[in-house]
């Protein structure tokens, strides 16, 4: 029986997040990826840096970062127990800067000071590199790629520096003359005695340092989650909640492509001259929603006027009304700036077997109308498609069949995701990669939870204030591989769950278009096509009404 004292208040609470974080590792971490690519970070290791501490702890933080979106008291223990061994932290340290960038000062306060030390004591160049790690978050591989050529820059400059002490910059040079930039021994104990001296001031003592870091240290519960520590709304179990936890068996074998590198050009060219054919038999249809568009946009001025205001220039016609009464405060006008030139928008579009013939041809003309005309009004856009890249489950079923073929075993297919159009990609570069959509194959099956994480994730990292992910999709989510050996819901109860996530977040706009289907029991803003031909106006009108 655990008394209520202050060792097992420390025991208890290093058990639980230990044990939330061993279940994370079990829902979004891939064993095998992991350790090859540690094979190849230890051939880089040496005394001076730990390159494969800093590669496991990255890992760790993206591991964090992914459990956010779905189990938010555990996330909540493993940050606490993060914050409070922030007295233990080094200078290899590095994966706090990634935590405070996705995360907030709110949420992990006691490592501000600390964090600001590690970016002080690294080069701009790495420093933009590790924040630029969180859009790899949902891709393993990418992630480790991109982390093992950090390191082997980490190493580089770590060697110059021993070489050439005098490139430390005049600043550090006067703060701290017996300290270097280098990661090393000395490195690690200046840093970890800096923090403790800015910490606890008055106690030099470290038992007393360490008394009162333990004593400071909270136990949470799943139930009682504090809305102060993640920004999030409260969760209406009933919508977002599932029976059993979504999970992925494997996602070893998902891939984002680029079409250009996908097929080769002339493929590629001959595909986009069939989509053009198809296209040009809906011409005037094609030419209505072009003209509709720009007329709506170019309607829209980039000022407009707020009439009854309680501050601003005086409306001259309520001049009476201000004689006769002068304390009303409704007499003013304000000029204001339509928002709409800081907005950016991912069109996420359903690239699934059953969007095959005219509703994929309607689909593809629809983004290709929107993406040409808001690039004229500066406004950035993004097309990506989602669906598998074989059908009932591939690669992932097969090692799910060789390896005891484990009840309920989650997500059991490999992820495609197409990025047609990115954001910085002018649309005449990307039009060619519209015609990929009617290569033989290409729309299999759709696991739209997971689509709407990942084009998240890439909205997330565009500075506009306005950002809008509009969903294409003919009905719900479907994989037989995945819903015949789990919880026959577990796609759909995983799709609600992210839906809810994000717009009770409210960074991100979200706006359902069904096709053939109803999709408001998923999106609380959609729209449904019931004929084909509405799909672009419907679209349009969608667009210019958030605008």
């Amino acid at each position: 029986m655990i008394k209520n004292s202050e060792d097992d208040l420390e025991i208890l609470s290093f058990m639980r997040s230990s044990v939330d974080l061993g279940c994370c590792y079990g829902l979004f971490h891939n064993p095998q990826i992991h350790q090859k690519y540690k094979i190849e970070i230890n051939n880089l290791n040496n005394l001076k840096i730990n390159v494969t501490k800093i590669f496991d702890d990255f890992e760790k933080a993206r591991i964090v970062i992914l459990a956010s979106d779905c189990y938010l008291g555990i996330v909540k223990n493993i940050l606490a127990k993060i914050e409070n061994d922030i007295f233990y932290a080094d200078a290899s340290n590095l994966e706090l800067l990634i935590l405070n960038k996705f995360f907030n000062k709110k949420i992990l306060p006691k490592t501000q000071d600390f964090v600001k030390n590690l970016q002080n004591n690294l080069a701009p160049k790495i420093v933009q590199k590790i924040f630029e790690l969180e859009k790899f978050i949902y891709h393993q591989e990418n992630f480790a790629k991109n982390l093992k050529l950090i390191l082997e820059e980490l190493i580089i400059e770590n060697e110059e520096i021993e070489q050439n002490p005098s490139k430390s910059s005049p600043e550090e040079q006067k703060q701290a003359p017996q300290e270097s930039e280098n990661f090393g021994a000395e490195s690690v104990e200046n840093n970890l005695n800096q923090i403790q001296n800015d910490e606890v001031s008055d106690n030099p003592s470290e038992e007393k340092i360490v008394e009162k870091k333990l004593d400071e240290m909270p136990i949470f519960e799943d139930e009682k989650f504090d809305e102060t520590i993640i920004d999030k709304p409260s969760i209406d179990n009933n919508k977002i909640e599932f029976k059993n936890p979504y999970t992925i068996f494997s996602n070893q074998f998902d891939e984002v492509i680029n079409p250009k590198k996908f097929i080769d050009k002339f493929e590629l060219e001959n595909l986009r001259n069939q989509l053009d054919l198809k296209i040009s038999k809906l011409n005037s249809i094609s030419k209505k929603m072009n003209l509709k568009l720009k007329r709506k946009l170019l309607s829209k001025k980039n000022t407009y006027q707020e009439f009854d205001a309680s501050g601003g220039v005086l409306n001259r016609k309520k001049l009476v009304n201000l004689v006769l009464s002068p304390l009303i405060e409704d007499v003013w006008i304000n000029s204001k700036a339509h928002e709409y030139h800081d907005t950016t928008l991912t069109i996420l579009l359903d690239n699934s077997g059953s969007m095959r013939g005219n509703p994929i041809v309607m689909s593809a003309m629809a983004c290709e109308i929107i993406a040409e005309i808001l690039e004229k009004f500066s406004i950035k856009t993004e097309i990506i498609g989602f669906t598998t890249s074989d059908w009932k489950g591939g690669r992932v079923r097969k090692l799910w069949e060789t390896s005891g073929r484990k009840k309920n075993p989650g997500r059991l297919n490999e992820l495609r995701h197409i990025i047609y159009k990115s954001f910085n990609q002018s649309f005449k570069k990307s039009k060619i990669n519209l015609g990929l959509m009617l290569k033989e194959g290409i729309l299999k099956e759709n696991i739209d939870g997971e689509a709407l994480l990942f084009a998240r994730s890439r909205l997330s990292q565009q500075s506009e204030k306005r950002k809008i992910l509009m969903v294409i999709s003919d009905g719900t989510p479907v994989d037989d591989s995945t819903t015949c050996n789990n919880d026959g819901d577990i796609l759909s109860d995983h799709l609600r769950h992210v839906i809810n996530m994000i717009e009770k977040r409210g960074k991100i706009e979200i706006i359902g278009v069904g096709i053939g289907h109803a999709t408001d029991e998923f999106y609380k803003n959609s729209i449904t096509i019931r004929a084909l031909e509405d799909l672009g106006d419907v679209m349009i009108d969608k667009i210019i009404n958030v605008l």
